[in-house]
């Protein structure tokens, strides 16, 4: 599974099914292990996110090549920034 930690801008997506579709979009990631953790920048232009607040949800992220699922989890923090923190599934 590559390093102990990778970090790559922009250069992935991740998809969640919302309402019945797909939502597709790139994001920069940093990863350690199983875990896959997503800055969101200007959260508040954005709106992808939102899928992932509360309990989160099941996602899939195109790493290193192929498909990998997940539950993603967002809180925003105190100051309104965005973590989307991805546990991978094995």
């Amino acid at each position: 599974m590559g390093t102990a930690s990778e970090q790559a801008p922009h250069d992935r997506d991740v998809h969640r099914t919302a309402l019945g579709s797909h939502l597709r979009t790139p994001v920069g990631y940093r990863r350690a292990g199983d875990t896959v953790t997503i800055s969101v920048s200007l959260p508040e232009r954005k709106t992808w996110w939102r899928n992932f607040t509360g309990d989160g949800g099941p996602v899939s992220l195109h790493l290193d090549g192929e498909n990998r699922t997940g539950h993603a989890v967002a809180p925003v923090d105190g100051k309104g920034q965005v973590t989307v923190t991805v546990r991978l599934d094995n």
